[in-house]
């Protein structure tokens, strides 16, 4: 892969990990590189119905439209699984502010017990 940064994003066609091994070497290669390197991409043939992603972008354009103070509320400070909303610049990358807001998602599990000897992060 070339050092140079493309001028548009990687685009993964998930088709490619099942259509046989050399295609999916490559793909592994195209993820690896598109995941470290530029750090976005896209993905086709995915197989997730067009409307639920219609869905999911409306719901989240009204989400981070709505005023500081309610985002706040769903803030990922107060879920034990690390999950929730940033406000931009409350995460640090290579030590500066990112300047994205975010929601990390994720499957809903039990919180993980907590006790005096558990690492910091969790």
């Amino acid at each position: 892969m070339s050092t140079t940064l493309p001028s548009t994003l990687p685009i993964l066609d998930l088709a490619r990990l099942n259509a046989g091994p050399a295609d999916r070497a490559a793909f592994l290669d195209h993820l690896r590189y598109a995941a470290r390197d530029i750090g976005f991409f896209y993905v086709v043939n995915h197989g997730v119905d067009t409307r639920l992603l219609e869905d999911v972008q409306r719901e989240a354009r009204q989400f981070f439209a709505l005023p500081d103070d309610e985002k706040a509320q769903v803030a990922m400070i107060h879920s034990p699984h690390f999950r929730g909303y940033n406000r931009a610049a409350a995460e640090l990358t290579r030590g500066k502010p990112d300047w994205r807001e975010q929601f990390d998602i994720g499957a809903e599990r039990p919180a993980l017990a907590l006790s005096a000897n558990a690492p910091s992060w969790r």
